[in-house]
């Protein structure tokens, strides 16, 4: 970190969090997490109120530009002053450092730009995984299905739509490689949208779903994972996160997956959702 804050300009650092800043964008804050390694990137824009009609950004527009993109910040809503706030985790302790530098940067140009979330996700559909990826990312699917009691030439048959893991009680994780950088992601649809009325009674759809703009800040509270709203498969609100597969295993991947579950379980119950039956 003290090399980190050096190379951003800031002086005199010593332990914990620091900040810096671009010529006119916003003050960046770079703070190391509880958990492992981890470090944290946010930037603090307007205040979302709560129960306005005529929002100039609603709370489905930050929960559709959090669909999944490569490297893209998030956006989470602060629940003390209702400052929406852009930020970025890093959970990989082997990131190069020259890499983690560079994307300090850029999520610092990326906040000069304003508040602008877009729900467009980066075309990435032409790029196909290195057959080395490949061919780790079916060894690792072969390895957990083996050790959950499953058939391990499931994996065999997983194409680039990604492998499905459902549960009986609703809900379920898509497990998927992303080439570029190699990494694995893993989808969890929570609901699909529109919300059921009954469900959410008289609450609007924006009110009804801030909880989970409040618990994406910083990832704390969902365990690393983000939640969105994804049109790749039509409209669904989902929690996801990212694994690098560089030194991925099969245990760390079924934790990560059960983790992901029940994030997902805990907060549909919260919001008393009922998750969508996909076994």
């Amino acid at each position: 970190m003290q090399r980190l804050a050096a190379d951003l300009g800031v002086a005199h650092y010593e332990s914990g969090l620091f900040w810096f800043q671009l010529e006119g964008g916003p003050q960046i804050q770079v703070e190391p997490l509880e958990q492992g390694d981890a470090i944290a990137l946010h930037a603090g824009f307007r205040r979302v109120p709560r129960g306005h009609e005529n929002e100039d950004t609603t709370i489905e527009d930050l929960l559709s530009a959090n669909a999944p993109r490569n490297g893209y910040p998030m956006w989470a809503i602060d629940p003390v002053d209702g400052q929406a706030v852009l930020f970025q985790r890093f959970d990989d302790a082997g990131i190069g450092y020259e890499e983690l530098v560079r994307q300090v940067q850029g999520f610092a140009q990326k906040g000069a730009a304003g508040m602008t979330p877009s729900p467009e996700r980066q075309n990435a559909s032409a790029a196909v995984p290195t057959p080395t990826d490949a061919e780790t990312f079916r060894l690792l699917l072969a390895d957990l299905a083996f050790r959950h009691g499953g058939d391990p030439a499931a994996a065999d048959t997983a194409d680039k739509g990604g492998f499905l893991v459902a549960t009986e009680d609703g809900g379920g994780v898509l497990i998927r490689l992303e080439p570029v950088p190699a990494t694995v992601l893993l989808k969890s649809l929570v609901a699909f949208m529109p919300m059921d009325e009954e469900e959410m009674g008289e609450a609007r759809t924006g009110e009804f779903l801030r909880p989970l703009l409040e618990a994406n800040l910083l990832g704390e509270a969902t365990g690393g994972a983000c939640f969105a709203i994804d049109d790749e498969d039509g409209d669904g609100l989902i929690a996801y996160r990212r694994l690098p597969l560089a030194g991925l295993d099969a245990f760390t991947l079924g934790r990560s997956l059960g983790e992901l579950m029940t994030t997902s379980a805990r907060f549909a119950e919260n919001l008393n959702i009922n998750m969508p039956v996909l076994a």
